[in-house]
């Protein structure tokens, strides 16, 4: 393994405030796993960090409710463990 990014990746800018639960940057994953963790990063940063509601973060993503209310939940189980 290489020296650790500590100013962000191309997936996040900064690592310290990253919402992905281990480094992406370090994980040998292939393109779409990637895109996913991107995709369920912006929409837990939308919903935690700023607060916005399903319908403001499907208009700034472009996502289905469907997907952005299942991100949402599948992350809250996972925070209340």
């Amino acid at each position: 393994m290489g020296e650790k990014i500590v100013s962000g990746c191309k997936h996040y800018p900064d690592c310290f405030t990253c919402p992905f639960p281990d480094c992406v940057a370090d994980a040998p994953i292939g393109g779409e796993k990637a895109t996913r963790l991107v995709k369920k990063a912006r929409i837990l940063e939308l919903h935690t960090q700023q607060h916005l509601t399903v319908p403001e973060i499907v208009r700034e993503t472009g996502l289905s409710p469907r997907t952005v209310r299942y991100y949402i939940r599948h992350y809250a189980k996972k925070a209340r463990v």
